[in-house]
């Protein structure tokens, strides 16, 4: 029997008493007192994340072990570095980054619910002053777009930027269609982050790839940046244009450490 149907008596009688607005406001005022936040070690270091949902709790207590190379290369920044986070989601590795590492971040998000997840996590660890955070979908050019949502949660993921279709080439049934600007990283960046070239970027976004890498020409042609982790097809072909268009910048892919239904994280790094 799942917890939820073990708790929905109790989650009735909750709902019942929500209805007096005398128990509805001490409900409010509770839940607004109440701490739902949970701390993580994070190479000795820690980090808060805030837990309104299934997801939410999965992302804060799972991602130091759900993709241990990505921890791997964040480990490799050193204070000061500067991490482009793009779809940061509610913002694990951007904190992990600035945290544990003593980075800077500028992370995009452009979901409502990551995004404000996003800033309360910043908010809660102070690292306002390490961590950029703005609400683009980081595309080939500068515009308004369409997100497709799979779902309305914080931690939500594998929404699309265009039209609703996945990562895997399928056309879904959007839960909402919520509108966003778009706008290309090289332009982003001249405009949040005073024109400054990351250190490494990482880019996670379940689908639209290629138009992030169309829209990051003048960063990747800066001697400043070494690498770019970016989550996509591990079999070439399935991603040709994005491994064109990195490998023409003078990047090289290495090997996926993990590989999870055809994509994996593939880090470029730049060539001598």
């Amino acid at each position: 029997m799942s917890l939820r149907k073990l708790t929905r008596p109790l989650i009735s009688a909750a709902e019942r008493a929500y209805r007096s607005p005398r128990w509805r406001r001490l409900m409010i005022e509770a839940r607004e007192e109440f701490d739902d936040s949970v701390t993580v070690d994070a190479a000795g270091h820690p980090v808060r994340l805030r837990v309104s949902s299934r997801m939410e709790h999965a992302r804060a207590t799972g991602f130091l072990t759900k993709e241990p190379d990505t921890i791997q290369w964040l480990d490799r920044l050193a204070p000061g570095d500067l991490l482009v986070d793009i779809g940061a989601n509610i913002g694990v590795y951007s904190l992990y980054a600035a945290v544990a590492r003593g980075a800077r971040v500028v992370a995009f998000e452009p979901e409502a619910q990551n995004f404000a997840a996003l800033v309360r996590n910043i908010v809660l660890n102070g690292m306002g002053e390490r961590i950029s955070a703005w609400p683009y979908a980081i595309a080939a050019e500068t515009g308004p777009i369409r997100l497709n949502l799979t779902a309305i949660t914080a931690g939500g993921s594998q929404h699309a930027a265009g039209e609703a279709i996945s990562e895997s080439g399928e056309r879904f049934q959007p839960a909402f269609v919520q509108g966003s600007m778009g706008i290309a990283l090289d332009q982003a960046l001249a405009a949040v982050a005073d024109g400054a070239c990351p250190r490494f970027i990482k880019i996670d976004i379940d689908g639209a790839e290629e138009a992030v890498v169309r829209g990051m020409t003048r960063v990747l042609a800066r001697p400043e940046l070494e690498e770019v982790l970016i989550e996509i097809a591990v079999e070439h072909s399935e991603a040709a244009p994005v491994y064109t268009l990195l490998e023409a910048a003078g990047f090289a892919p290495r090997p996926a450490a993990w590989v999870n239904k055809g994509r994996g994280n593939i880090i470029f790094a730049r060539q001598p």
